[in-house]
């Protein structure tokens, strides 16, 4: 049977003294973290130190994953200890550690928790981590043993902190699949549109009185390029440099004295949009006149990330979609700008292809960092059908990856408020805010 979500009465609450923490119950009270737990930074830990068994060694990241184990270590943090991550963009993903582990390396606190419930002071972390963790301002942001050790902490009586640790296992599981389940039709819907483009820019399937119909072996032809396969008889095999002029750009973050003031569009407006619009909000720099003439950005260019600290993030794509005055293309990036004969977007979709995608990341050359040259974008293959094809996979594609990304933004709001929903029942319980003093306390294993 549902829990029924109850709030104490005013009457019942008394001022904590404390602006962001409000109200608490009467019989609670606030106290610092150091009170309850003997903290300190992980000890270093090289690559050469790890093996392949012995003492698991977690990384500082939000998904606790081990990373190496070491044979020998002098301090080890026990099951019921938490780990709490101090640097980048893991702060505030504190986790309890549920076996015998190494120390977490430089970049975590280590605390060795006494005379309070570890969940429930795990849960306070995550329920108060906009007050808790506020990170230093500098280039990595990171959080300090004194910091951690200095938060305060509202403690409620012993029986009930088990109570609220248990409510809160059983309830943040209940959001947890949701927003699990969310995610993974996500995941789907990603993978079916990367088949979709794939499927269609490889001449796999043919438009039918706008359906999609599987082209028969007879209409096929071999391409001669592994990754492409079999595509059909009355499609051309190009390079790109063939069909357009190709820039790697070399136009910096810096500005200077007496040059143009402009739009740049970097690495991440790339990385992380289909398309390139007027609304991003870009950065500001200079560039020279020179630069303008030949690396400005107008309606229809393909921008390319061309170097990365993964292959995997090389060649990806995005399109510019309308003209943005003064846009010049910043540098890690190259553009194709597509002969007049050609349509732009049907080649656009071709680099979206997943074949592509395999192509970029085996020819990236690097070893900490991965880049490709000029030679590598030249040189790639597209396969080209007749205009009048190319103008009907086009409008098909965009209707089609219109109503999916339709489909994956309206589930990432919905993970969004689930989140939001989740971070928020978390903060009123163990606040004190969500009464349970009725709730039956059911064993969950935690200590």
């Amino acid at each position: 049977m549902a829990y029924e979500i109850k709030y104490r009465s005013d009457n019942e609450m008394k001022d904590s003294g404390i602006e962001w923490l409000g109200k608490i119950p009467k019989e609670w009270e606030v106290r610092k973290y150091k009170d309850f737990a003997i903290s300190g930074m992980g000890n270093t830990i090289l690559k050469e130190e790890l093996d392949d068994e012995g003492f698991p060694v977690y990384s500082a990241t939000e998904d606790d994953s081990i990373f190496g184990y070491l044979k020998e270590i002098n301090l080890t943090l026990n099951k019921g200890d938490i780990v709490i991550p101090a640097r980048g963009n893991s702060i505030g993903h504190v986790y309890l550690v549920k076996e015998k582990i190494a120390t977490c390396t430089q970049t975590t606190i280590y605390s060795k928790i006494k005379n309070i419930n570890n969940k429930f002071l795990v849960y306070c972390a995550k329920g108060l981590k906009e007050y808790w963790f506020v990170f230093d301002n500098t280039a990595i942001p990171q959080i300090t043993v004194s910091q951690v050790q200095n938060n305060l902490v509202p403690v409620p009586p012993c029986n009930d902190q088990q109570k609220i640790a248990n409510f809160l296992d059983i309830k943040t599981s209940e959001f947890d699949t949701i927003i699990s389940k969310k995610e993974l039709l996500i995941e789907k819907l990603e993978e079916a549109k990367k088949s979709l483009i794939s499927e269609v820019v490889t001449g796999k399937v043919k438009i039918v009185d706008g359906e999609l119909v599987d082209r028969k072996p007879e209409e096929m032809k071999d391409s001669g390029v592994e990754w492409l396969g079999m595509i059909p008889k009355d499609w051309e095999i190009k390079r790109i440099k063939h069909i357009s002029q190709c820039y790697p750009s070399n136009v910096d973050k810096k500005s200077y004295v007496g040059e143009k003031k402009v739009k740049l569009c970097n690495y991440t407006d790339v990385y992380y949009n289909d398309y390139i619009t007027k609304d991003l909000g870009f950065m500001i720099a200079t560039a020279s006149q020179h630069e303008i003439r030949r690396f400005g950005l107008i309606q229809g260019d393909i921008i390319l990330t061309k170097d990365s600290e993964s292959p995997d993030d090389i060649g990806i794509a995005s399109y510019i979609n309308e003209t943005i005055e003064d846009l010049v293309c910043g540098y890690h990036l190259t553009i194709i700008r597509c002969k007049k004969e050609y349509i732009s977007k049907y080649i656009y979709f071709q680099l979206l292809s997943t074949g592509i995608k395999n192509y970029f990341a085996t020819i990236a050359n690097g070893i900490t960092r991965y880049g490709i040259g000029i030679a590598g974008f030249n040189n790639l293959t597209v396969c080209i059908p007749q205009i009048k094809e190319q103008k009907e996979i086009v409008y098909l594609l965009e209707q089609k990856i219109y109503n999916i990304n339709s489909i994956i933004t309206k589930t990432q709001k919905q993970i969004t408020k689930l989140k939001e929903a989740k971070q928020s029942l978390i903060s009123e319980a163990v606040t004190g805010k969500i009464d349970l003093r009725d709730w039956e306390i059911i064993e969950t294993g935690g200590r």
